[in-house]
């Protein structure tokens, strides 16, 4: 057998039995530099596992308040439609005997005073000419339902129970606003007109004022079609345009309720966001908070955490290259 050794072959390796066994110094420098790896490494995880809680204790508590706004917008809908349905009631039966209309002017003026988030309460014909209205004031409710969403839903059969609009205003220095109908049908079953309550979207919008969302939160209100038609802070330009990338639920929204960390429509900052549909409403409420404003308490947190991770490992190395050094020095000695 050939060796390698008469060969010429060398070997860039040494033997086990060879080498020189590891210096204390040099050991001790590898020991503080591997704690303090770890020091950095730990304190790495322990911040990152602390900011996955914050912000899921954060879409937590924003599901809950969204969740929270909606069931209280449904039951005012709901007190908008037992309104609506009672002075249906009551002018049906004072038809049956007279048609003093300044008698129906009253019963929607009563009805249109309970209810705060109404403007102003009408009665419509089949043809959508004013019957009875709960103001005489012009701009509080339309002249004319003739041609609107509202009376063709209705005259259709389309819309059972309360209709909800699309947003409208009627004119152009009008505030926005939605139509919130009933049908008005007479004792022998045919349709007879429309009864509306004008509901008043900045409102709407000003009643979450008290909610602290931070500097760049939202609360968007908006249809199946994802048509937007009201939002705190309050945003005129963008009402009744659509916002699909919002949310964009459909027939079977009761549903749905998702929650997770996208771009804000509106100024594209990341957020986290809850869509919660309305108990039965064709309407998503979408609740969206900065994501640096729900993170904030964290990063001041990190702040203190990860400046005595870097104390710790820096105090570590240093400590160890102290210890290197002496050991080094002692050696020198002992040879010389």
């Amino acid at each position: 057998m050939p060796s390698f050794r008469r060969a010429g072959w060398i070997f860039p390796f040494r033997p086990f039995s060879a080498l020189s066994p590891l210096r204390p110094a040099r050991i001790a420098l590898a020991a503080g530099a591997l704690f303090s790896a770890l020091v950095l490494m730990f304190a790495g995880l322990l911040l990152w596992y602390e900011r996955a809680e914050e912000l899921r204790y954060a879409q937590r508590d924003i599901t809950n308040l969204s969740r929270t706004l909606s069931e209280q917008l449904s039951q005012t809908l709901d007190t908008i439609d037992l309104g609506l349905k009672a002075g249906l009631s009551q002018m049906q039966e004072l038809n049956a005997h007279s048609a003093d209309n300044r008698h129906n002017d009253r019963v929607l003026r009563a009805h249109a005073n309970a209810l705060a988030s109404v403007t102003a309460i009408g009665l419509y014909s089949r043809h959508g000419e004013p019957l009875a209205a709960s103001s005489a004031e012009l701009g509080r409710l339309p002249r004319t339902l003739a041609g609107t969403e509202s009376l063709a839903a209705h005259a259709s059969g389309k819309a059972i129970g309360m209709h909800v609009s699309a947003p409208n205003r009627f004119g152009p220095n009008a505030n926005w606003h939605i139509v919130l109908s009933r049908a008005m049908i007479g004792s022998e079953g045919k349709f007879r007109g429309v009864i509306a309550a004008i509901f008043d979207l900045r409102t709407l919008a000003d009643a979450y004022r008290s909610i602290d969302l931070g500097a760049h939160g939202s609360v968007v209100l908006l249809d199946w079609n994802g048509t937007l038609l009201a939002a705190y802070p309050w945003r005129e330009e963008l009402i009744a345009k659509p916002f699909l990338e919002v949310s964009a639920a459909g027939p079977n929204a009761e549903e749905l309720s998702d929650l997770h960390i996208r771009r804000n429509p509106f100024d594209g900052r990341p957020v986290v966001a809850a869509h919660t549909p309305l108990r039965g409403y064709p309407l998503t409420l979408s609740l969206m908070v900065d994501k640096t404003t729900v993170l904030a308490p964290w990063r001041r947190q990190a702040a203190i955490e990860g400046t005595a991770a870097l104390l710790i490992s820096a105090l570590a190395l240093t400590l160890a290259v102290l210890f290197d050094r002496h050991l080094r020095r002692r050696e020198e000695s002992v040879a010389q």
